[in-house]
């Protein structure tokens, strides 16, 4: 009987650890912790990397990828797994975007600078594409 106690203890201990590791290394934060300056993210005075999540007006969940203070990857979502615009940036403002319908279709593609669209954007339909330069 003293044996099934022990036993018993490791595994609530070993539970209670695992979920302590698992839930330290997702390393995402509020969006109201983070300081937005001249193209870094910081959180308390040091580059950050993870992500952090927030919602906009539309009550969209935006899930932010930064690496060493740079933000690469955004992704909204309408719903809990349907994406509805993507940004990948290759620098400060600048990078690539999708645009996609609620049907999770491609709806857009381009390029933007200063977050605001750039060259040609592909505009999709049920058979054709468009393309229309910004």
């Amino acid at each position: 009987m003293n044996f099934l106690k022990v036993a018993e203890l490791r595994y609530i201990l070993f539970s209670i650890i695992l979920l302590i590791v698992v839930s330290g290394c997702t390393n995402s934060v509020d969006f109201k912790r983070l300081v937005f300056s001249k193209c870094k993210i910081l959180i308390d005075g040091k580059l950050f990397s993870g992500t952090y999540e927030k919602t906009d007006l539309n009550n969209h969940l935006i899930i932010g990828k930064v690496k060493k203070g740079i933000l690469i990857k955004t992704e909204e979502f309408i719903n809990p797994n349907e994406v509805a615009r993507l940004k990948v940036f290759n620098s400060c403002g600048k990078g690539f975007e999708k645009i996609f319908t609620s049907e999770g279709d491609l709806s857009w593609e381009g390029n933007f600078e200063n977050y605001k669209r750039v060259g040609i954007w592909r505009f999709y339909t049920k058979d054709s594409i468009y393309k229309i330069e910004y």
